[in-house]
């Protein structure tokens, strides 16, 4: 959907606080402030579970539309996802002291190098493959396929950051503190994420790309509070910046979300006025039936399978004397005494033939008999089931009967 102007106005605030409040931190980035042990499983926990549903919608839609720049997008956030489990099992003090899965001393700060670098990556190539032809790939197998790849880079970053650890630059000091490596290695993952923001900027069409918009403002305040303009682990930048993060898992979730309400209600209203308009046809149609077989000549009669009478018309009023409200919804019942030809008739009938030019007598309403010739055919509904018979006689006049 395209932004409204209501949407572009909240973005636009959103940012510029964004931007203030972050402004406003820097200076106090540094202040040490107690470490919280519950802190990073409960704030990892809303992430997982935040970029998992994210992912989990985009790829729903990328179902519908096959759309490879939100397959893209959907993979951006289900690697973040899979990032988000070994670094959290690897973080010093939570499941053990030094960290599961191996890790050592850096394992922990190189897996969230490693996972705020990609994500930018991920929202970059969603830039790129927008223009890009719809997916002709089922949706399944493109799901599985990007879904097992990014397993597999998240498999490799674990294995590079455990069983290469000794291998890695250090990043971090014994008492948390930054290395002048660490401060380069921040800056490039930070550019990234600029860069990111470039991109969607520049290329804004959607609703999405200006939340997404909105999503890369968050997230480069909270590599630059939670790790480039920082001092170490558990300061004021740190859980400041790790809030921005929060905010910005949670934000197009919130916004598919939205959109998804919207785009149903829409489809709801849709509905209803085809189906208003559909019920007028309907009205319409059958009004223009009734005044057709109400003008025809002939006696028009429509019975049931059980030869209740659906349908009695103006000439049959005028010719057996009752009025439609005395016949319809009742048996029919109008043939002559010792008449059973009516009844061979609407047997054939039900059965799916056609009988044309058949004579049957009939009583009137004041007892007189007349004679009636015409043909009796089925009708069926939209599944092909028997609706009943219709009934089409002209009566033969007295000087025409045999004798």
């Amino acid at each position: 959907m395209p932004p409204t102007l209501r949407d572009k106005r909240l973005a636009a605030a959103l940012v510029i606080f964004s931007v203030v409040l972050f402004a406003a931190l820097v200076p106090f980035a540094k202040q040490p402030l107690t470490p919280l042990p519950g802190f990073i499983p409960a704030y990892q926990a809303a992430l997982l579970f935040s970029d998992l549903a994210t992912a989990v919608v985009l790829f729903g839609q990328y179902s519908i539309v096959r759309s490879r720049a939100l397959l893209m997008l959907g993979t951006g956030y289900l690697f973040t996802a899979m990032a988000i489990v070994p670094h959290t099992l690897s973080f010093p003090g939570l499941f053990a002291a030094g960290g599961l899965m191996g890790s050592g001393p850096q394992t922990t700060v190189w897996l969230y190098m490693l996972w705020h670098a990609g994500f930018p990556l991920f929202v970059m190539a969603y830039v790129v493959a927008r223009d890009d032809v719809p997916s002709s790939t089922p949706a399944g197998a493109a799901v599985a396929g990007t879904g097992t790849l990014t397993a597999l880079i998240v498999g490799g970053a674990i294995w590079l950051t455990t069983a290469g650890h000794d291998l890695l630059p250090k990043l971090l000091e014994a008492n948390n503190a930054y290395t002048p490596t660490m401060r380069v290695l921040v800056m490039v993952v930070w550019a990234l994420n600029l860069l990111a923001l470039l991109a969607v900027w520049r290329n804004r069409r959607t609703a999405l790309d200006l939340w997404l918009c909105v999503v890369m403002v968050a997230w480069t305040c909270d590599i630059g509070l939670g790790a480039a303009l920082n001092g170490r682990r558990f300061d004021l930048g740190f859980y400041s910046g790790r809030a921005y993060g929060l905010v910005a898992a949670c934000f197009v979730l919130g916004l598919l979300l939205v959109e998804t309400r919207t785009l149903y209600t829409r489809l709801a209203r849709s509905l209803d006025a085809r189906a208003a308009a559909a019920e007028r046809a309907t009205l319409e149609s059958a009004d223009t039936l009734r005044a057709v077989v109400d003008a025809s000549s002939q006696i028009i009669v429509a019975l049931s399978p059980e030869r209740t009478v659906l349908l009695w018309n103006k000439t049959a009023e005028a010719v057996f004397g009752y009025a439609a409200e005395e016949v319809v919804k009742q048996p029919f019942a109008l043939a002559a005494p010792g008449e059973t030809r009516h009844e061979a008739l609407f047997v054939r009938a039900a059965a799916g033939e056609t009988v044309r030019e058949q004579t049957m007598r009939c009583v009137t309403k004041s007892g007189v008999v007349v004679e009636v010739r015409g043909s009796v055919a089925p009708f069926y509904d939209a599944l092909g089931w028997l609706r009943g018979m219709v009934c089409a006689f002209d009566v033969i006049p007295s000087h025409a009967r045999p004798t």
